[in-house]
Parts: C-alpha cells; structure tokens; sequence
C-alpha cells in the first residue's frame, strides 16, 4: 500500500480518445483541498493525547511518593525520616511505568499499527511514504527521537502547516507522513 499524492487532474479517457475529463475525487472530499495527510490539529490532538496518558501515570504515582515520603515516627513517637527511600522507589517505578507506556504505545502499537492510542482518538495513522507500511518498532521510536530536532523555535513542530505533505523534520529524516485513517 501506497501514500496517495495529492489529487491531480487525471484523464476518464485516453489521450487519443478526445478531450481531457477529469477524474471525480473520493466522495466526501472538498475538491482540491482533499488531501490524505492528517491535518495539523489532528496532529496535535494526538500528540496531546498521547502526552496526557504519559502525564496522567506520573500525576498518579506522586502522591504516593509523597505519602511514603512523608515523616513517620519511631516506636517512642520521635519523627524520623527513614521512610524516604520508599518514595525514590516509588519515583523509579513511576518513570519506568511511563517509560513503559512509552516504548508500548508510541514503539509496539504505533510500530505495528501506525496508530499511538492518539492516532486512533483522531482517525490517523503514520507510515512509511514510499511504501505506506507501519515503520515498526525501533523505527517509530527513533522517530520520537528525532523530534529533537523540531524543538528550536517549535519550528518543526509548526512546519506541517505549509508543507505539502505535511511533514514534521523528524518526518522528513525518516521519510514519513501521517495519514487520515480511512
């Protein structure tokens, strides 16, 4: 499976055939403004999606790193403090949950599927360009990675907005692009 490029006038006919008609667009389309690249605040949505299922495990494990963290009272009820290395623990397995929320959602199910669970809130998918085939793993998260170089000035992240295939640069590196879900 390919990326469609974007619709071009194409012919019903051939060219020794007689006049050039062209061809209907999908239904539904909105006639040259129909593009199969995902739209800059789908885009978005999914990337915040996606961030808040990250911030929500994190935001949840806090108050029991405080809890554990707090001051407690010896057997004589004289406060001590020992109890502080509970919370680091509670912190480590905090990260490594989102860390492994990480690598699931935006390496295995993106990588296999092309859609994060944020993708799949907003209909979209991302994909190889010249193949139009789910990267896998290790690609997708190298992608991740190289939204670093998006991050000056947030100009990658905005590049999407007048780029013809809607691209990120981390998209470019690795010859991606995000497509609607059909």
């Amino acid at each position: 499976m390919t990326v469609p490029p974007l619709p071009t006038p194409a012919t019903t006919a051939p060219p020794s055939a007689g006049p050039v008609v062209p061809a209907p667009l999908p239904y539904g389309t909105a006639g040259a403004a129909w593009s199969p690249y995902a739209s800059w605040p789908r885009r978005v949505g999914a990337r915040v999606i996606d961030q808040l299922l990250l911030a929500a495990v994190w935001i949840a494990a806090m108050p029991i790193a405080v809890a554990v963290g707090e001051p407690g009272v010896d057997a004589a009820g004289r406060p001590v403090r020992d109890s502080t290395p509970a919370s680091a623990v509670v912190i480590c397995v905090a990260l490594a949950a989102v860390a492994g929320l990480w690598v699931w959602n935006r390496g295995v199910l993106e990588g296999r599927s092309g859609s994060s669970l944020g993708k799949r809130a907003v209909g979209t998918r991302l994909v190889r360009a010249s193949t139009g085939e789910p990267l896998g793993l290790g690609a997708t998260l190298l992608r991740d990675v190289c939204h670093i170089a998006d991050g000056p000035l947030l100009l990658g992240f905005l590049w999407p907005l007048w780029d013809a295939r809607r691209q990120t640069f981390a998209d470019k590196i690795l010859d991606t692009v995000v497509i609607r879900r059909g």
